[in-house]
């Protein structure tokens, strides 16, 4: 009972934190419900979402559950996503799990969005989900990433913890892999990559070199949380890479749609967000109105 006090007692600090939870004894009854559902082994509940959004919600689904607990999860990315991004534009999510962002960014905005996930169950629950919601312009590769073209062994038993594995791991599966150059050969209207793999984000970028000279390029989103250790590289080897391409770390504050410029990696979140043109970005976020009730975001 002690363990599942703290749990609770902790989980109730962040639903407080959190900007759209007007009442965390709410959240904490939402997060009780589930949980105790998916004890009971109830797989994959359809939730209705923002917008009449929807998804399917299972116990591995990390992200997906802080939307069902808090409106909207991976607040600040989300919403400085849906600041910045145009129709016209294109947004590449390497790591895309079931789809979070690409709901968000093809179905709200209607950006073109090219979602890879590596895992086949977990793709095609981002299928599922893309399906659903009958979404155009999403193209989903089931393939890895990394720094050459080639084939990874990858962890598939972790749920959005999966990764490129390095160990004599017993549950995996062989996945083909591409450079991001390779990919996204053709596109040349790419204005966003989110980049979050669990600590492999070196090899991503080392693939990259042409996409980082795209000067349409302006926003990378990139998840920098020690991870890196499994691979035994320094973190500031991902962090020089993206300011040798002219990116610079900043830190974006929903409530004041203002950028503060970092030293070094935002230390206060999970992903940092790289902006290569900075006036752009604060062009955008000046233009763009959204405002958010709990089922709906609405966007001018």
């Amino acid at each position: 009972f002690v363990i599942i006090y703290n749990k609770l007692k902790q989980r109730y600090i962040e639903f407080s934190k959190h900007p759209l939870v007007e009442n965390p004894v709410y959240a904490i009854a939402r997060y009780l419900i589930v949980n105790v559902l998916f004890i009971f082994q109830v797989f994959n509940l359809k939730v209705k979402w923002v917008n009449n959004l929807k998804y399917y919600l299972s116990n591995e689904d990390s992200s997906m559950k802080e939307n069902y607990y808090c409106h909207i999860g991976n607040f600040d990315d989300s919403l400085f996503i849906l600041n910045y991004i145009n129709p016209d534009e294109t947004f590449v999510d390497v790591g895309a799990n079931v789809g979070h962002f690409t709901l968000l960014t093809n179905g709200l905005i209607g950006a073109k969005t090219i979602s890879i996930e590596p895992v086949k169950k977990t793709f095609a629950r981002l299928v599922a989900n893309i399906n659903l919601n009958k979404l155009s312009n999403v193209i989903a590769h089931n393939i890895a990433i990394s720094s050459s073209n080639e084939y990874l062994k990858i962890i598939n038993h972790r749920g959005e913890l999966n990764k490129v594995s390095c160990e004599n791991e017993k549950k995996y599966e062989i996945v083909r892999a591409l450079t991001l150059d390779q990919l996204l050969m053709k596109e040349d209207n790419v204005s966003l990559v989110k980049i979050d793999v669990e600590g492999y984000e070196k090899y991503i970028l080392k693939g990259a070199k042409k996409t980082l000279s795209n000067k349409n390029l302006n926003i990378i989103i990139i998840e920098l949380n020690g991870l890196n250790n499994y691979y035994k590289y320094n973190e500031l080897d991902v962090i020089n890479i993206l300011i040798e391409n002219n990116f610079r770390p900043f830190r974006f504050i929903p409530n004041e749609k203002k950028l503060y410029p970092l030293s070094n990696k935002n230390s206060l979140a999970h992903n940092t967000l790289f902006i290569r043109n900075i006036n752009l970005a604060k062009e955008r976020l000046s233009k763009r109105i959204i405002s958010i009730n709990k089922s709906n975001i609405y966007i001018s």
